[in-house]
């Protein structure tokens, strides 16, 4: 009894420690059970996938006119097995080289159909003349061609299973309504005094048409690409120009409201990184009603160009009324890196996603005040700040239409805003007058419709 526990336990300590069986004397035998411990561990992968497999609807219907659960219809346990033979038949492949040199032999797998129980993995021990083969080998046997028949009798069979080193792509062309907010105001000198509010202007109620195309990449369910692209023509806006002779926005000198239309906004987003599916009990599944949980964490650069025409000049403060001639154009530009993480899921054929996007942003804008004759043309001042911030917000919810096209709705919410930096004006004579920029805001909200199309894999 002593000598069995002595044998076993450093057995036993290697399991527990390292996950593998040790033989000093012996490695062959090291490999061959360890290959058959990653078998029997693959096995357990495959039933849990099945599992899963059987709780999507498409399944379910086939189900119905199989007359077999789907777990056991022999064309998916192929194709699930397939993809954890092909796995290890890669790990080893790398093996095998770095084993060229030794002489020992280790049995090999392979795979028996069997028609009750669909595919099994067995081993077996090579023949005598495959000497040179080293390591843990895969061969393949196909089932007969009668049962072959017989799998196609029952009609196609869908793959929700992605195949390693394969990739997926989705495009969707999203349309709908946006609404942006934007204001700045600059200081009378360049350490923000006299007066620390000398002009501001605003933007609000900005309607806006927004027309936008993104694409998605997928690599092997866990590499992603992604990019967006967006056009909002503006329909209608309003426009505030006040100036002030004394702090915090008193003794207002001169007011103007204005329109504000024909004119665009530009968005352009580059991004990529991970993501993963959350491992959940069924009490979990049931409190997200989703059958399967993702995590994306991403990173990427975006661009975003707002347009803004001044037009139909009021004269508010003095009230002197309407006045002609007013086309004042201010073209804004935001850019920078962004981080983001993002939570997507599955249920039955709805699907949803959060994202959060933090933004690190540089300013510029150059404006055009028409009516100025001391002021030069077409470029009458500049903005520019560095070290702004922006945070973006999207809710997505889609639905399945077939195994290519998906419909969604989705929300985007944003807050950029930018702190202290340069107001530079261009005047007639030739000098250049430089204050301080002592903010700017910017908020924008969408509601989008889209049509998503996902290439086959």
């Amino acid at each position: 009894m002593k000598q069995t526990l002595l044998a076993v336990l450093p057995l036993a300590i290697s399991l527990l420690c390292f996950g593998e069986i040790s033989f000093a004397d012996n490695p062959a035998e090291s490999r061959y059970l360890n290959e058959l411990l990653r078998l029997a561990r693959r096995n357990k992968a495959i039933d849990q996938e099945l599992a899963r497999l059987e709780k999507v609807d498409s399944f379910q219907n086939l189900n119905k006119t199989q007359k077999i659960p789907y777990s056991q219809h022999p064309k998916t346990r192929a194709q699930v097995i397939d993809m954890a033979l092909d796995t290890l038949e890669n790990k080893n492949q790398s093996a095998n080289s770095a084993n060229e040199q030794t002489a020992e032999t280790v049995p090999s797998a392979k795979r028996v159909f069997n028609a009750k129980e669909g595919w099994d993995l067995t081993h077996q021990i090579p023949d005598q003349d495959d000497n040179e083969k080293s390591g843990f080998l895969l061969e393949s046997v196909l089932p007969e061609e009668s049962l072959k028949k017989e799998v196609h009798k029952k009609g196609p069979v869908p793959s929700l299973v992605d195949w390693p080193g394969r990739w997926k792509s989705d495009w969707g062309l999203k349309t709908g309504y946006r609404q942006d907010y934007l204001r700045w105001n600059i200081a009378g000198d360049i350490h923000g005094h006299d007066p620390n509010i000398l002009s501001e202007l605003t933007w609000d109620d900005l309607h806006i048409l927004q027309l936008q195309a993104d694409g998605e990449v997928v690599g092997n369910d866990f590499w992603r690409l992604e990019g967006v692209v967006g056009f909002g023509e503006i329909l209608s806006g309003k426009n505030q120009d006040s100036d002030y002779l004394a702090n915090n926005r008193s003794q207002e000198s001169s007011r103007s409201n204005n329109d504000t239309n024909d004119d665009d906004v530009l968005d352009l987003s580059l991004g990529g990184g991970i993501q993963f599916y959350l491992k959940s009990s069924k009490d979990m599944e049931e409190l997200l009603e989703t059958d399967r949980l993702g995590v994306g964490l991403l990173g990427g650069y975006s661009y975003h160009q707002q347009n803004l025409r001044i037009t139909d000049g009021f004269q508010t403060i003095p009230a002197t009324g309407p006045f002609g001639g007013l086309n004042s154009t201010y073209q804004a530009e935001w850019d920078g890196p962004w981080l983001g993480v993002e939570l997507f899921g599955k249920r039955d054929r709805f699907t949803g996603r959060a994202r959060f996007q933090y933004h690190w942003v540089d300013y510029y804008a150059e404006a055009d005040w028409n009516l100025r004759t001391d002021f030069q043309h077409p470029k009458s001042f500049e903005h520019e700040a560095e070290d702004g911030k922006g945070r973006t917000f999207i809710l997505d919810a889609g639905y399945v239409l077939n195994d290519q096209w998906s419909l969604h709705l989705e929300g985007d919410l944003r807050f950029f805003s930018m702190g202290t930096g340069f107001d530079r004006t261009f005047f007639s004579s030739g000098t250049v007058s430089t204050t301080r920029l002592n903010e700017v805001k910017w908020i924008s909200y969408a509601f989008l419709f889209s049509a998503t199309y996902q290439f086959p894999k």
